[in-house]
C-alpha cells in the first residue's frame, strides 16, 4: 500500500511550488506587460521585456521542478 501521508505531503509541496510559479508569472510577466499596454508605466520597453523574459524562464523552471517532484509519487498497491 502506498504511503498516503508521504503522498499527501508531496502533493502539498507540489501545489505550493505551482502557486509560487503562478505568483512570479503574474507579478513579473502579466502585470508589467499590462501596464505597458494600457500606458500606466513610465518605463521603457527594453527593461520590462528583460524582466518579463527572466520571470518567464524562472516560472517555467519552478513549475518544471514541481513536475519532477511529482515523479516521486508512490502509487504502488
Amino acid at each position: 500500500m502506498a504511503d498516503q501521508i508521504s503522498n499527501e505531503r508531496l502533493k502539498l509541496t507540489c501545489t505550493w511550488i505551482n502557486g509560487l510559479s503562478l505568483a512570479i508569472f503574474a507579478a513579473g510577466v502579466v502585470l508589467p506587460l499590462v501596464n505597458l499596454v494600457i500606458g500606466n508605466s513610465q518605463s521603457d520597453v527594453g527593461p520590462v521585456a528583460i524582466l518579463s523574459g527572466v520571470c518567464l524562464i524562472l516560472t517555467v523552471s519552478i513549475h518544471w521542478s514541481g513536475n519532477l517532484l511529482l515523479g516521486e509519487f508512490d502509487d504502488s498497491d
